[in-house]
């Protein structure tokens, strides 16, 4: 009997079907509000804002205009970085590198982290340093903007 069946026969009535879903974890999930979905934001962000090729991914990102809102992430891994099993796992990893370098991010910003070939060969422990760097430079970049208008 697998897990999920399992755990469906055993919780309680109107309990979740996945038992790690108590625990907090859904939490630490990006909600849609935090996703990058249409292609005509994607295409903004690559019209127009902050570039930086970060050696395993490139960063896009730009300020939008409603002050206070929610960062937002967009995540490319196209079919030339390899196949569905490295694509996802560096989807996953750039998600967690966001996820957790989040708050560092300025608010109302749009963020798009694109794959490159290279980060099979990063872990999490390579990436997060060299997310951090261009984050700050983004920052700074966006301070600097910010007084100029």
């Amino acid at each position: 009997m697998g897990a999920a069946r399992f755990w469906r026969l055993a919780a309680p009535a109107g309990a979740s079907a996945w038992p790690f879903d108590a625990g907090g974890i859904g939490s630490m999930r990006l909600t849609s509000g935090q996703r990058l979905r249409r292609r005509s934001e994607f295409a903004a962000l690559r019209s127009g804002g902050w570039r930086r090729e970060c050696g395993p991914f490139l960063m896009q990102a730009r300020l939008r205009t409603e002050p206070g809102s929610t960062r937002r992430l967009g995540v490319i891994a196209s079919r030339r970085m390899g196949n569905a099993v490295a694509r996802n796992r560096a989807k996953r990893l750039m998600r967690e590198v966001f996820r957790l370098g989040q708050d560092r991010i300025p608010g109302g910003s749009d963020l798009t982290l694109v794959a490159r070939e290279s980060i099979k060969q990063h872990d999490f422990g390579t990436l997060w340093p060299i997310f951090l760097e261009n984050v700050e430079r983004f920052r700074r970049w966006s301070e600097k903007r910010s007084e100029e208008t």
